[in-house]
């Protein structure tokens, strides 16, 4: 049924010609959540390259640009393409560097998708430097009793594990725990 909907909306986009260019976008990525939640990675991928095309039509240091550059990023972490995800990483944290500067949380999941790409290519000291400098901005965004900390701690703990560090991993594992609880309560799942 959402599928139905967002077609309305594509085609009411697409009949619109003087839609604004943002809402195209975002409907483009709403569609490319969708088809990834579906396992359609191929389908994902060409929504958001459409999207691309239609920021090129923005002037070049845009947010729509960044969102998708990440978009890509995270649906390359599931494809492991890791040329992909370091491309559209890297672009997305010069961007928000322009943009927003070093400490968005923006930077942030760019960050963590170039630290999974190297920890899922056995890169640890290089995902560990990716992951501790995107759990710093997690942080100092969003304080320490945040789902997206516990989960920069998660990622974070697995490369210190993968990397013989299993005293500090189990550190971050029982801190992000914590954080879950705090969050979540006891019962959830996440717990």
């Amino acid at each position: 049924e959402a599928n139905h909907w967002i077609d309305l909306a594509d085609a009411w986009l697409d009949g619109n010609g003087d839609a604004d260019v943002s809402r195209r976008i975002s409907a483009l990525r709403v569609r490319a959540r969708l088809a990834r939640s579906r396992g359609d990675l191929a389908e994902a991928d060409a929504l958001l390259v459409r999207g691309l095309a239609l920021a090129d039509a923005l002037d070049t240091w845009n947010v729509e640009r960044i969102a998708l550059k990440l978009d890509r990023a995270q649906l390359h972490t599931e494809t492991f393409d890791f040329a992909l995800i370091k491309a559209n990483a890297d672009e997305a944290l010069a961007l928000a560097d322009a943009i927003y500067g070093p400490d968005h949380p923006s930077r942030a999941n760019a960050l963590s998708a170039l630290g999974i790409s190297a920890l899922n290519r056995n890169q640890l000291d290089e995902a560990e430097e990716y992951l501790r400098r995107a759990l710093e901005i997690r942080v100092l965004t969003y304080g320490e009793r945040h789902h997206v900390v516990a989960q920069s701690m998660v990622n974070l703990a697995l490369v210190l594990q993968n990397n013989g560090d299993p005293e500090a991993a189990l550190t971050l594992y029982d801190e992000a725990r914590a954080v879950a609880v705090a969050v979540h309560g006891e019962e959830h799942s996440l717990v």
